[in-house]
C-alpha cells in the first residue's frame, strides 16, 4: 500500500494539470467561489446545529438542577408553616422601615453587607440584609433552588427596596434586568 503512494500522488498530479489545461482561468474561479461558499455554508450548518446541541444540554441541565432539588437534602430549609409566618411579617415591612424594625420582627439575617464605594475610608451608602427561606447548598448560591428575602438599606438605614427570590412575594418582586 505504501509502496504504491508515489505512484497515486503522481497520477493525481497528472490529473490536475489536465484540468488546470482544460479549465479556463474565469471557469477555476467560478470553481473556487462555489467551494468558497460549499465552506461558508458548512460553517453555519455546523455552527447551528452545535447552538442547537448546547441548547438542548443547558434545558436538560435545567431540569436536572429541579430534580436534583426536589431529591436533595437542603442545607437550610423553614417549614411551611415558618415560611408562611416569615412572609406574613415581611409584608408588614416597607419601604422606609428602619433596620432596627427589621432585624426585630425577623430576626438575625443570613447574610448582611455594607455598602460603599472602593476607595480607602469611603462612606457606608447603604445595607443589604439577605434572608434564606430555602438554600439547598452552604457553600453555593443557586438561582433556581434557593428562596431569599433581601432587604436593601440606605445611609439612614431605612428600607429603600425589597426583592425576593423564588417566593411568592407579589408586593415586591424581584425586578426583571
Amino acid at each position: 500500500m505504501l509502496q504504491n503512494l508515489p505512484m497515486q500522488f503522481t497520477s493525481i498530479q497528472r490529473n490536475k494539470t489536465q484540468i488546470n489545461k482544460t479549465l479556463s482561468p474565469s471557469k477555476v474561479k467560478f470553481m473556487m467561489k462555489i467551494l468558497e461558499l460549499n465552506y461558508k455554508l458548512i460553517t453555519i450548518i455546523v455552527v447551528l446545529i452545535s447552538f442547537n446541541f448546547l441548547s438542548c444540554i443547558a434545558v436538560d441541565m435545567d431540569s436536572q438542577t429541579e430534580a436534583l432539588a426536589k431529591n436533595r437534602i437542603y442545607f437550610m430549609r423553614m417549614s411551611k408553616t415558618a415560611i408562611e409566618d416569615f412572609l406574613r411579617i415581611a409584608k408588614k415591612i416597607g419601604v422606609g422601615s428602619k433596620y432596627d424594625d427589621v432585624i426585630a420582627k425577623l430576626g438575625k439575617p443570613y447574610i448582611e453587607k455594607i455598602i460603599q464605594a472602593k476607595k480607602l475610608n469611603a462612606p457606608v451608602t447603604g445595607m443589604i440584609v439577605t434572608y434564606y427561606l430555602e438554600k439547598l447548598d452552604e457553600n453555593t448560591v443557586n438561582e433556581k433552588c434557593d428562596k431569599t428575602i433581601t432587604f436593601v438599606f440606605d445611609e439612614r438605614k431605612n428600607v429603600i427596596k425589597i426583592y425576593a427570590k423564588n417566593v411568592d412575594f407579589t408586593e415586591y418582586d424581584m425586578p426583571v434586568d
